[in-house]
């Protein structure tokens, strides 16, 4: 059974796609093979609520809520979408980028058949020389290098008509391919999407609820953090590994867990700074030896003032503990 990690990908990609349509960009094939196979495989939302349940029995429940609501976000995400841009999307003919695809064989094949014709005709040529021959006066060397003629281009024309057998092959299961993707389906994502977060809504705490697993909210001024003495990276971090956490950080701020200004915005529901997807992105750069060893106390603080957040006690061994491993579901396509 299908997984959030591999889930959250998929739905993302479906979003990337209908934002880039929904901003006046041609949905290519690649795009509505996508969006189509996603919908397909998830068409009976008992598979997708299956997938909840998983999470929610098998995962604590700070963390099950923390996957659960990051795909709620790209459920809601898609349902804006179609909202704000539903007459744009719905007017879109897949048929014509199907019958496109459908038609890039073509060109390769008329060449392909000049290409395998030209060698007929030398071959037919030469077939009327043997035959004329055996009328008039020739040399055996003469002869012999018709036949040897005969024999190459026997050969070549052979080898060029397999060449235009297989195109034709591609150009047949192409378009019986493309022709399983010529519905609009945007209508109908909608609609499973609604069913979708109907489903997390079971499922997903209100924002009143208090997480099973609690990380303590800690209350230092941001003026304050901003004073702490500043931790040289190269005191906390392995060689080279500055430079991979500057990329992961840049996905941080795509995503909007940093601002630009590099301060954690990640909120709660109910506005509270969400401290949890911090600390699991610390513990997976932990897990994936990011950092030096024994350096937790400068580690906290170098992402304290950073990041103008305080993490006080939480980034102890023993309280981010439950958290390992949790970074490939939360931020499961980063190039940790």
């Amino acid at each position: 059974m299908i997984n959030i990690v591999e889930f959250l990908p998929l739905y993302r990609d479906v979003n990337r796609i209908t934002s880039a349509v929904a901003l006046g960009e041609a949905v290519s094939y690649a795009g509505q093979k996508t969006i189509t196979d996603f919908y397909r495989q998830f068409s009976d939302a008992k598979i997708f609520e299956r997938m909840v349940l998983e999470i929610v029995t098998q995962k604590e429940r700070a963390i099950s809520d923390l996957l659960l609501s990051s795909i709620k976000s790209e459920i809601s995400a898609y349902g804006s979408m179609y909202r704000m841009t539903r007459l744009c999307l719905d007017a879109l003919n897949p048929e014509t980028v199907c019958r496109k695809e459908s038609q890039r064989f073509d060109r390769g094949i008329r060449c392909q058949m000049e290409i395998a014709n030209n060698y007929s005709k030398e071959l037919n040529q030469i077939n009327g020389s043997l035959d004329a021959i055996g009328y008039r006066e020739h040399t055996p060397q003469e002869e012999e290098r018709l036949w040897q003629q005969h024999e190459y281009l026997t050969a070549r024309y052979s080898e060029e008509k397999e060449r235009l057998s297989s195109l034709y092959d591609q150009q047949r299961e192409i378009t019986t391919e493309t022709s399983q993707y010529t519905e609009n389906v945007f209508e109908m994502l909608y609609n499973l999407s609604l069913e979708f977060e109907s489903i997390i809504n079971k499922y997903l705490p209100t924002a009143t609820s208090e997480p099973s697993l609690e990380i303590k909210e800690q209350t230092a001024p941001t003026e304050e953090l901003v004073q702490v003495n500043k931790i040289d990276p190269d005191t906390i971090f392995h060689a080279k590994k500055f430079e991979k956490f500057l990329v992961l950080e840049q996905k941080l701020i795509a995503n909007q867990y940093l601002s630009p200004e590099l301060h954690w915005v990640s909120t709660h529901e109910n506005g509270k700074a969400d401290i949890k997807r911090l600390i699991i992105f610390l513990t997976g750069l932990v897990e994936n030896e990011y950092f030096l060893p024994n350096r937790d106390p400068k580690i906290k603080t170098f992402f304290e003032a950073r990041y103008r957040i305080a993490i006080g006690q939480n980034f102890e061994k023993s309280r981010r503990k439950p958290y390992i491993g949790e970074y490939k579901m939360v931020f499961y396509d980063y190039p940790f």
